[in-house]
């Protein structure tokens, strides 16, 4: 934390769209959509005898409301 009211927080999860219409817009966390649903469905393809654990990392969007040093 810097102490600058706003410089290290993520606003929003999700990335919605208001967070990029929002003034000022909005620094949120990207969850990867294309790669959960696909990875469900390869899942459920193989079945519940194959337990697995997926990491899926999050994408950071940095607007006006961070720092620019996030990036």
């Amino acid at each position: 934390m810097t102490g600058e009211l706003g410089a290290d927080i993520v606003e929003r999860y999700n990335d919605s769209p208001i967070a990029a219409a929002a003034l000022p817009t909005l620094t949120s966390v990207r969850p990867p959509y294309a790669r959960i649903v696909t990875e469900v469905l390869r899942l459920i393809e193989i079945g519940p005898g194959n337990p697995t654990h997926i990491s899926l990392p999050p994408e950071l969007v940095v607007r006006a409301s961070s720092s620019n040093r996030l990036i």
